[in-house]
């Protein structure tokens, strides 16, 4: 690893991803939690008709659950993303960089057998 990445590595890996995930994971659970009851209380009868504010809220716990999985995973990668342009960026040389394209001496011709 370059002297510069060294140096900023233990910075970058002190982040607060273990913070986002508890409160993702207690947000998860209350949804969840509310969307089993008002499910399980429609099932079983305690809500005897149709219920719209019932269903909307359903919906809208649903649409929560998806959001925050969502924005976890684009979160999570937008992160890691960063990070590794960060620490290119950071370097002494060009390590990321590919090796230039360089011709063949001659062209391919029938003859050539190839790499096997």
């Amino acid at each position: 690893m370059p002297k510069k990445a060294a140096a900023l590595s233990q910075e970058l890996t002190r982040d607060n991803w273990p913070i986002r995930r508890r409160w993702m994971f207690r947000v998860l659970l209350w949804a969840m939690a509310n969307a089993q009851g008002i499910i399980l209380a429609s099932v079983v009868g305690f809500i005897k008709s149709s219920n719209s504010i019932l269903e909307q809220a359903l919906i809208a716990l649903l649409t929560l659950i998806a959001a925050i999985l969502g924005s976890y995973v684009f979160g999570a990668v937008w992160d890691d993303r960063e990070k590794r342009k960060f620490i290119r960026d950071m370097d002494d040389g060009d390590f990321y960089q590919p090796e230039p394209y360089t011709a063949p001496s001659r062209p391919f011709t029938a003859d050539d057998t190839g790499p096997n």
